[in-house]
């Protein structure tokens, strides 16, 4: 697990970067973010932009050139070298996923893949040929994008994602509701 903080530049959050999904599950369950996972393997074809509806709200994914599924496996950009956008409607504390560089034959490839969130923290990873997982969970501000390329000579392959993990902090209303809730059900249980 790598921290980085504080960040360089304008950002304003302190986020941590973790490189495992149990990383990423611990935690965002210690921070009280709760998660919703979205699956990409689905698609299939072509698409100018993905909207995706989430329990958390829309998630859109675009890229200049458009967006191809491979059913089963990941959603793409279009065209090698272009970037990848996933653009959150709502207020994501943390964002996490399995990310690949595929080549031109749709091919995935080893390489080091640039991520970037809204407020200028990055991150490269370094891919196997079947992808990795990475992840960022911020502990102060909300995550608007988050942006994938390939870097140095991975450039001249296509980002690809099949799942992403979102996450948010219930507000303090929904927190009253839950407490509510598991009042309720204690007695119905003494009953």
């Amino acid at each position: 697990m790598l921290l980085m903080s504080p960040l360089v530049g304008q950002a304003q959050a302190s986020v941590v970067v973790v490189d495992s999904c149990d990383a990423y599950d611990q935690v965002t369950t210690a921070l009280g973010i709760g998660n919703d996972t979205l699956d990409f393997t689905t698609y299939n074809g072509t698409f100018p932009s993905v909207d995706v509806a989430a329990s958390i709200g829309m998630v859109e994914l675009s890229a200049s050139s458009g967006l191809e599924g491979v059913l089963g496996s990941y959603l793409k950009t279009d065209a090698v070298g272009e970037t990848l956008v996933i653009d959150f409607e709502e207020e994501v504390r943390s964002v996490g996923g399995f990310f690949f560089l595929v080549d031109q034959f749709q091919l995935p490839v080893i390489g080091i893949l640039e991520l970037e969130l809204s407020d200028g923290t990055s991150f490269l990873t370094s891919l196997t040929e079947d992808g990795g997982f990475a992840g960022f969970i911020s502990n102060t501000a909300n995550i608007e994008s988050l942006s994938l390329r390939g870097f140095g000579p991975s450039m001249f392959a296509a980002p690809a994602v099949s799942s992403l993990k979102l996450g948010v902090v219930p507000s303090p209303a929904g927190l009253a509701l839950l407490g509510i809730a598991g009042v309720a059900r204690r007695r119905r249980r003494s009953v």
